[in-house]
């Protein structure tokens, strides 16, 4: 009998041994749920970029008749408003968050058309706002809370809107030079990443070699 223990290797007065081989048919087991794990991960990378796609078809025909049925006017800022949304959840809970608002005194009914502005009707020489009456007509712009914090009661402002959302106005220069170079950004990084996360599924979903 070899008593040599030489050949182990040794921790002190501890012999340390190698550790037990895994079980093929539990590694088979980890191995399946990494692959349906992954596969979820490419799938919500997909909606993501499916979503992304959607909002950026609606933004842009949105644009579309702004530029083409838009009329533009001077605005002035009358009010800044703050208003909390709660929602309830469905374990019982609620959350909130806050919306800001601007509400301005504009002209729905403006003669200056989108595609005039800086053409045949420099900005400069857009008419003013309506007089403060009563009867004003009166828009809402909702903004993000760097716009909100800067902008003050009285600023005069260049919106447009068109003959469908008098009380919606948005900025002109919103419209003028909105870039989907974001939209893409994230759509391209959603689909690399579903991708990714398919390519890692089939890996680990691929039968082993005996």
């Amino acid at each position: 009998m070899n008593t040599d223990s030489t050949s182990l290797p040794t921790d002190g007065d501890a012999t340390v041994l190698p550790p037990p081989p895994l079980n093929p048919h539990r590694q088979a087991l980890v191995r399946y749920w990494w692959g349906v794990c992954l596969k979820c991960l490419a799938a919500l990378a997909f909606i993501g970029v499916l979503g992304a796609f959607l909002k950026l078809q609606d933004r842009q025909s949105e644009l579309r008749r702004l530029r083409n049925e838009g009329v533009v006017s001077r605005a002035v800022v009358t009010e800044k408003d703050v208003d909390t949304v709660t929602t309830k959840t469905r374990r019982g809970g609620s959350s909130s968050y806050e919306v800001r608002t601007l509400r301005v005194r504009h002209n729905p009914k403006s003669p200056v058309k989108f595609a005039d502005v800086g053409t045949k009707v420099p900005e400069a020489d857009l008419p003013p706002p309506l007089p403060d009456d009563r009867d004003a007509p009166i828009g809402f712009i909702r903004v993000d809370t760097a716009l909100f914090e800067k902008t003050q009661v009285g600023d005069v402002l260049t919106v447009v809107n068109t003959p469908y959302s008098p009380n919606s106005p948005e900025f002109y220069i919103d419209v003028r030079d909105f870039s989907a170079a974001g939209h893409y950004q994230f759509m391209a990084l959603c689909a690399g990443l579903a991708v990714g996360f398919y390519m890692l599924a089939r890996r680990f979903t691929k039968p082993q070699a005996a």
